[in-house]
């Protein structure tokens, strides 16, 4: 199993946090990530986000490009500061290969209780890293900047 995690895009930082939209440069990050995923025949079978405006339209355009079956749908626990240890555990749970498409710093500290600190990586907009569950532990596959 796979757990692909991706940070949004650009969003406009002028309104609430959880109301702000991608800009048309976050637009154009999430389509390079996602046609970079679509060239490498990328298709998660889920794809989650936290429900804040710019994490859905960046879901839902990465569902439209990668063509996924299933369209994006709101979880709850992907919000900025949320802990991300109860998705560690949520994740072992998981059997098909899944997108979380989310914030900072949840997305940081995410990869962190998943591969330790060995294996952190910074989430800039658009980021997305790929981890493969071996048993309880995680490995880092790659990662794909806009």
């Amino acid at each position: 199993m796979i757990v692909y995690l991706m940070r949004h895009g650009e969003a406009d930082s002028k309104i609430p946090d959880s109301e702000r939209e991608l800009t048309e440069n976050g637009i154009k990050q999430i389509s390079s990530v996602a046609n970079q995923l679509k060239d490498k025949s990328i298709k998660p079978k889920r794809i989650i986000h936290s429900g804040f405006v710019r994490a859905r339209q960046s879901a839902e355009l990465v569902s439209q490009i990668l063509q996924t079956d299933n369209g994006p749908q709101m979880e709850q626990g992907l919000r900025p500061e949320d802990n991300p240890s109860v998705w560690v555990k949520k994740l072992l749970g998981e059997n098909e290969d899944i997108m979380i498409v989310g914030h900072n710093p949840f997305m940081s500290k995410l990869s962190m209780y998943l591969a330790g600190p060995r294996n952190y990586c910074e989430f800039q907009t658009g980021t997305t890293i790929a981890y493969q569950r071996k048993g309880e532990d995680w490995e880092l596959l790659w990662k794909l900047t806009r």
